[in-house]
């Protein structure tokens, strides 16, 4: 054939074929003039390009290049044999030029590509696919005409070298452009060509490597810089400033909605181009339906032409599934890209708020927003499209509708116009009550982290069951707004599901009420294409609770992150950075600061002075003047109302409360710094930390828990002010650096590191400090009293003058003596044991990773392995209730057969032969919509509200309970984010998903089942495709699911840093900007944010790649049932192939839904192992025992006699004994003072008290009683102690002070006057309910370590132990202090653990620990006669002369 005769598209002879005419001379030509025009422009871009061919060549590069030269020669043959062949017409030897010319270019085009760039060719890709396809189309052309010259065997060598360069670009990878070694692709594969992409099979060897092993993070892909967290803030920020300075100037509020949308819009485009392609294939598939069903019930229908719309059923779909793919995955990354710059935001903000701002928000409520919030609004971004796609898709599905039923349909919009406000109206109230539920969430996570953060307070006053009961009314609170949003979520999926079958019913019923001819009786065709058309109006209609529930909480949760972000920060002016041109590196002018910017009085007034640089100031008052206020002043951490603060140079800070983080001790002395070896040792000597390190097993690669919590008090203060000797700044800001540590150790930190002779002699030092005795030695001293400087000077000049500090000195100073002469016997031996122990306490750097792994103190958090296990939702099941579980399970499968039952009813109508009336059919398909719609109500109300509240309840208290229990061993090893995590991601995860996830793949899972039968029972033949199919089913799910598992493990565990960083860093902001090392922090968050996104993208990748391979294997299915029902056409009605062929093209989705809700099932269940692992923690003793309700024991303690009899105790399995064999009897009343160096084992003492650690071996005795055969509670709520480190809850004074409301308000008043604290609220008009701010931020250091003498007054039990109760307070504070328990606890065993010798020398006894033994134990009179003793050389360090 040729193009002499007239040109067509189509062949003449009727059959759907393109003529071999068009084929010759417009498809091959098209597709060759593509490519030449593709290579012109592609090498003039390509040639600018930098060579880099001599690294990168590969194998199949190299054959490539021989394949088009092949392609060449062959085009090149065809053009000849064209030319010479008395067969050929004009047109195939102009297809055959253009293939010559198109070869040429693509091989050029080719070579050039692979010296330039270092992926595949997406252009040369795609020519090369559609030159096959057209290959094909001509070959089989031929044959069918019987055309099998020489030229169609040189088309199929043309065909497959096509088709051989089309497989090898796709093997070429990404490459380093310097090594040439493959790189990874990106999560979403934004490296890798296009093929790839789409089918998402640049995934398969993370699969392969997933089946193989349990993935890490370390396996998974990361993300390219546009796509990093640091380019994504960038990007937001702009977006973000340019929106508040556009608002500010307008005078409204900035909307964060829109700064988000303007810095995110260009992928949100893509998304919404992917989204309309999806749109038109959703509604080619009724057409599809309605042509089939004409075409088997037309019996002079030719076969092929069912055949050809089987096909396009199956290709339809197809597309539809790789383009909705892509639009999930567009829309989901941009989620995500939102996501990653709200947290990142959050983060930074929280770095720079006011005190103000601050005191507003919590560790909890940032938390709640970074894991909530977030997660709120990135998962309503795969809705982004729906509020406009869904009215449209209404709009045109009623159309169609309009084409089969007429004004019938009318009545099917009117329950759809009806549905549309119900759902409106239950999206508002689930607005409000998730609203609610957000905010008493809020509160609950709030109190967790009180609790968690408290806990050693807690479990030392024996309130941890109160607190415990605290928490559990907070998560009572929340439980009521979660059962409300069940029932509201239970209304809102019937009204969603049982929306299309009243609107079938209802068209139904008005079509047959219309149409009473019989020609125009409901036929197959108009029941299942409009059926088809009501499950494409069922999914925007179900879809409309989601998108009002889920856009609720988005709107929500954007509302409460706006409002943070839109906190006051910290003003940059208050400080000003400038090169000193007096000699003063600090002055103060006429400043005044608050700490809350609307709070009446001022902190600080009319403060004048000025740090000439270089000098030592030291800085004193009593508890509460102001004197930490000062020092935050210089920080610019205040409120500043007017003058103007100078600080020149680069600032190091100590804070009173040493901030540690959870690192090793070298990490925490670097602090980020480079190691400097030599450095590194004097810094270790100056601070007295090489005895220290020498007892740690690992040395200075020893981790350090949170907060601390394995070093003293002493030891945390010391390793701060390591750090910031270490980081050598210009200027020190310490803030009563020695208030914690030994008198012997106090003189050497001083003369070592702040004094004149120092390390940081010639630094400039402000120095709060309540140790008089160093004042000689000071540059200059300033005295604050009543929130002002009253005094300044040198120490000469002020001791000249009348005020506080002349009295002050006179009533507590000693004769001074010269400091050289003070050295004694033991700082001799310290000496030599620094140098002894230099290589055993500093770790050698060949030593460094085996040390630091024999020195970790954090648990490794378990990912686990392999699905979850069956035993994880059994577990589920027991506690959301069998019985319940199983009714839930019946009245689902009893929903679905009824549903099943109305497509068959359906059937038999449109087979009914007459002999049944319209109403009969009407009525019987009525009572099932009914009863599917009851069944399906009383489904979801069973789930959510007996189940899933069952479970709720149940999960969070058993965890609680776990967690509450645990030793402190538990809190000591696991970072408090890690915890936090439980009841933060892993608990949201049980309210909010679970028992959706569990609904909906139990649905699927039957909708799925009755499909298959359905189709079986139409074209039984179909089960010798469907069982294979399914074969391939369960081998795609189960090789998915290992590796989606370990997937979301590894999510889980790049979860927790986020918080904990979060966490630390919140409470140390001050120290972290003194030292600018914000970007320190910003970066580091950024690298975890980075790892979440990495682990989150390739989890969504991974889902994709099941999704497509699912989803085509569900259009096989479809094409099937199409195929078989063509077959059986003759044999088969047309209503039982619409029955077949409707629910064969919903399986895809139903395939699908199942294993993504089995997957996210069993990602929940990572969740739910993740807290049955809390379950089954290492318990303390019981709470209570039988012994405790003994008579012997009422009025226990009587006379407060302690009995230590050979106490040995370690605090955790493995580690060295810290209290080993103490024998002491001390008796009822006496006073006994208890020192020693850091680390002696004095605070191991009441550790061992209060059985915070049991006892390894010995015993401890309380009148008799042996305190292990004890209840907890009882022994703890029976001794009182005042700790190292006072901790106060965000709740109102008397909550703090008595938290289990046992004493009356007088009693209150009179404890809080006897503790000098009265005054500080008595003038509150709230009185004893006015709030004290979480962690006691709006009281000084001092004034809390009184509050916790009040609570020990309040108590007033048999036995007082003091540990380091007065070391964060001025001498004189400590005098009143002293006369106060002396006086109050009169009849009382006082256990006192000191620093300050003065404090203890009024003691009936003192004992001296070493190394966890009693080194003596005598009265001080009698020690103080023995210079020799360890105890007359403390107190001479001290500066005691004599008692």
């Amino acid at each position: 054939m040729s193009c002499s005769s007239t040109f067509t598209v189509w062949d003449t002879s009727g059959a759907a074929d393109f003529s071999q005419c068009f084929e010759e001379s417009v498809l091959s030509v098209l597709i060759s003039a593509a490519a030449i025009l593709f290579s012109v422009f592609r090498l003039s871009y390509l040639r600018h390009k930098k060579v880099i061919e001599p690294r990168l060549t590969k194998w199949h590069i190299t054959a490539n290049r021989i394949t088009s030269v092949l392609s060449i020669v062959a085009s090149l043959a065809a053009l000849i044999v064209a030319s010479i062949s008395s067969n050929s017409s004009g047109s195939v030897t102009l297809a055959a030029s253009f293939s010559l010319a198109a070869s040429i270019g693509v091989a050029a085009s080719l070579y050039v590509e692979h010296t330039r760039l270092a992926r595949a060719s997406t252009g040369l890709m795609v020519y090369w696919l559609l030159a096959v396809i057209v290959w094909v189309i001509r070959i089989r052309t031929r044959f069918v005409l019987e055309q099998t010259d020489a030229l169609v065997y040189v088309f199929i060598v043309q065909a497959a070298l096509n088709a051989v360069s089309f497989i090898l670009e796709n093997m070429t990878y990404v490459a380093d452009l310097e090594t040439g070694d493959r790189v990874r692709p990106t999560p979403l594969g934004s490296n890798i060509n296009v093929f790839a992409r789409v089918t998402y099979w640049y995934m398969q060897p993370l699969l392969v490597k997933g089946a193989q092993k349990e993935l890490t993070l370390d396996d998974l892909w990361k993300p390219d810089r546009s796509q990093s967290s640091s380019a994504i803030i960038n990007r937001f920020q702009a977006r973000w400033k340019a929106e508040i300075k556009s608002a500010t100037g307008k005078g409204k509020k900035p909307w964060l909605i829109r700064a988000l949308l303007k810095a995110f819009y260009p992928a949100l485009l893509v998304g919404f181009a992917e989204y309309w392609v999806t749109f038109i294939c959703v509604f080619i598939q009724p057409m599809l339906l309605d042509s089939i069903l004409g075409f088997i019930a037309d019996p002079n229908g030719k076969n092929y032409i069912g055949y050809i719309l089987a096909a396009a059923i199956f290709f339809n779909a197809v597309l539809n599934v790789l383009m909705g793919m892509q639009q999930f995955i567009t829309a989901l990354s941009v989620g995500y890209q939102i996501r990653s710059a709200l947290c990142t935001a959050i983060f930074r903000k929280s770095l720079n708020l006011t005190n103000t701002s601050r005191q507003a928000t919590s560790t909890g409520h940032i938390n709640n927003m970074l894991a909530a919030d977030t997660q709120h609004v990135m998962w309503y971004m795969t809705a982004f499209y729906d509020p406009l796609g869904i009215p449209v898709k209404i709009a045109v599905a009623i159309y169609f509708l309009w084409q089969q039923l007429g004004v019938a349909c009318l009545a099917g919009l009117g329950i759809i116009l009806l549905a549309i406000p119900i759902q409106a109206a239950i999206g508002k109230v689930l607005m409000k009550k998730f609203d609610e539920k957000q905010s008493r969430g809020d509160v609950r996570i709030e109190v967790v982290n009180e609790t968690l953060t408290s806990i050693k307070l807690l479990k030392l006053y024996g309130w941890d069951t109160l607190f415990h009961k605290r928490v559990m009314n907070s998560r009572q609170e929340e439980l009521k707004s979660i059962k409300s949003i069940g029932i509201l979520k239970s209304w809102e999926t019937l009204v969603g599901s049982v929306t299309p079958l009243f609107v079938s019913l209802a068209s139904f019923a008005l079509y047959s009420a219309l149409n009473t001819a019989p020609e125009q009786a409901l036929n197959a065709s108009r029941i299942f294409v409009s059926l088809s058309l009501f499950n494409i109006l069922a999914e925007p209609i179900m879809y409309l609770g989601w998108i009002f529930a889920g856009g609720s909480a988005c709107y929500i949760s954007l509302n409460r992150m706006q409002e943070f972000l839109l906190m006051e920060e910290l003003d940059d002016s208050n400080v000003r950075r400038e090169i000193a041109k007096d000699g003063n590196v600090i002055a103060v002018n006429n400043g005044t600061f608050k700490w809350d910017a609307a709070a009446e009085e001022s902190t600080l007034s009319d403060i004048n002075t000025t740090v000439p640089q270089g000098s030592l100031t030291a800085v004193i008052g009593r508890v509460g003047t102001g004197k930490s206020s000062f020092i935050s002043s210089l920080l610019g951490d205040m409120h500043k109302v007017s003058g103007e603060v100078r600080v020149s140079g680069s600032v190091a800070y100590v804070s009173q409360q040493a901030w540690i983080e959870n690192a090793t001790i070298r990490d925490n002395i670097l602090f980020g710094s480079e190691y400097d070896e030599k450095k590194y040792q004097a810094v270790i000597d100056a601070c007295a930390l090489r005895r220290d390190l020498t007892l740690l097993v690992s040395g200075d690669m020893t981790e350090i828990g949170e907060k601390g919590v394995n070093l003293s008090g002493g030891q945390k203060q010391r390793l701060s002010l390591a750090r910031a000797v270490y980081n050598d700044a210009e200027i020190y800001l310490l803030d009563d650096v020695l208030s914690a540590v030994d008198a012997h150790v106090d003189k050497h930190i001083f003369d070592n590191v702040i004094g004149p002779r120092g390390m940081l002699s010639g630094k400039t030092r402000v120095f709060v400090t309540h140790g008089v005795h160093h004042l000689p030695s000071c540059d200059k001293i300033i005295v604050i009293k009543d929130k002002t400087i009253e005094q300044q000077g040198s120490y000469q000049e002020l001791i000249d003058q009348e005020g506080t500090f002349k009295v002050l000195i006179e009533e507590f100073a000693h004769d001074k003596e010269d400091e050289n002469d003070k050295t004694d016997s033991k700082d001799s031996i310290e000496t030599k044991v620094v140098v002894d122990d230099k290589q055993v306490s500093v770790v050698k750097a060949e030593e460094v990773d085996e040390k630091e792994e024999e020195g970790k103190l954090m648990t490794k958090e378990e990912a686990g392995k392999g699905l979850a296990k069956a035993s994880v939702f059994v577990k589920y099941m027991r506690a959301a209730g069998m019985p319940w579980v199983i009714l839930a399970f019946t009245l689902l499968v009893c929903s679905q057969v009824a549903t099943v039952g109305t497509g068959i009813w359906l059937t038999n109508w449109s087979s009914g032969n007459g002999t049944n009336t319209t109403g009969y059919y009407l009525g019987i398909y009525g009572f099932l919509v009914i009863l599917a719609s009851t069944l399906s109500l009383l489904t979801n109300l069973t789930m959510y509200v007996k189940v899933g509240q069952n479970a709720a309840r149940v999960l969070h208290s058993n965890m609680l309970e776990g967690v509450m229990n645990s030793p402190m061993s538990f809190f000591d090893t696991n970072p408090l984010g890690r915890i936090t995590n439980r009841f933060v991601g892993d608990i949201q995860i049980v309210d909010e998903s679970l028992v959706e996830t569990y609904v909906s793949f139990l649905t699927c899972i039957a909708q799925s089942i009755a499909t298959v039968i359905v189709i079986c029972s139409v074209t039984p033949y179909f089960l010798a495709v469907i069982l294979p199919l399914f074969v391939v089913y369960y081998y795609l799910q189960n090789y998915y699911l290992k590796a989606a598992q370990a997937l979301q493990r590894v999510a889980r565990l790049t979860n927790s840093p986020i918080y904990t960083l979060a966490n630390t860093t919140f409470t140390g902001v001050s120290v972290v900007k003194a030292f600018g090392k914000t970007g320190k922090y910003i970066e580091k968050n950024n690298e975890l944010q980075d790892a979440m996104q990495s682990t989150f993208l390739t989890q969504m990748a991974v889902g994709r790649w099941i999704q497509g391979r699912l989803e085509v294997l569900g259009a096989f299915i479809s094409f099937g049932a199409a195929v078989f029902a063509v077959v059986q056409r003759n044999s088969i009605s047309a209503g039982s192939a619409g029955l077949s062929i409707g629910y064969a093209l919903q399986i895809t989705q139903y395939l699908y839904q199942a294993m993504r809700t089995f997957g996210q099932f069993q990602n929940n269940g990572v969740s739910m192992e993740r807290i049955f692992e809390y379950f089954d923690l290492p318990s303390e003793a019981p709470q209570h025992t039988d012994v405790d309700d003994e008579k012997a024991l009422v009025g226990w303690p009587r006379e407060g006699r302690v009995e230590f009899k050979d106490l040995k105790m370690r605090y955790r399995e493995g580690t060295p004994l810290v209290l080993n064999g103490i024998s002491v009897d001390v008796k009822g009343g006496e006073k006994v003072g208890i020192v020693g160096r850091t680390g002696a084992g004095k605070s191991s003492l009441s550790v061992a008290l209060f059985r915070l650690s049991e006892a390894d071996e010995g015993s401890i005795e309380i009148d008799g009683v042996d305190v292990s055969k004890l209840g907890l509670n009882l022994l703890r709520t029976k001794l009182t102690i005042i700790p190292q480190e006072a901790v106060l809850f965000g709740a109102s004074v008397r909550d703090n002070i008595d938290p289990g409301h046992l004493y009356t308000d007088e009693q209150i008043w009179s404890a809080l006057e006897v503790s000098h604290l009265k005054s500080r609220f008595a003038g509150h008009e709230e009185g004893l309910e006015q709030k004290i701010k979480s962690g006691g931020e709006n009281m000084s250091v001092g004034e809390r370590q009184l509050f916790c003498l009040a609570r020990a007054i309040l108590r007033k039990t048999k036995i007082l132990l003091l540990d380091e109760a007065t070391a964060g307070i001025d001498l004189e504070t400590d005098s009143l202090i002293q006369a106060t328990i002396r006086r109050e606890f009169a009849d009382s065993t006082v256990l006192t653990i000191a620093h300050r010798i003065q404090t203890i020398m009024d003691s009936d006894k003192i004992m001296v620990l070493n190394a966890g033994r009693v080194e003596e134990m005598e009265s001080p009179t009698e020690l103080m006669k023995n210079p020799d003793s360890a105890f007359a050389q403390l107190a001479a360090a001290a500066g005691v002369k004599e008692i």
